[in-house]
């Protein structure tokens, strides 16, 4: 692979990361990692919610 590349290589993410090792990532920088992404699977969850209801409403007036 080429040295520029992305991907995981010896312990390391290369690419967007810089080659910047996770463990050198403080807490708080995890922290703030974790909150993000539990409020991206948030937001997935209730857009999926919200599409199934109105999937299901409109199903169900349909059979009237």
């Amino acid at each position: 692979m080429p040295r520029g590349g992305g991907g995981l290589v010896a312990g390391r993410l290369t690419g967007w990361l810089r080659c910047r090792r996770l463990d050198r990532m403080t807490d708080a920088q995890l922290l703030a990692l974790e909150i993000f992404f539990i409020g991206l699977l948030v937001t997935v969850s209730v857009i999926i919610a919200y599409i199934a209801y109105v999937v299901v409403s409109r199903l169900y007036k349909g059979q009237r």
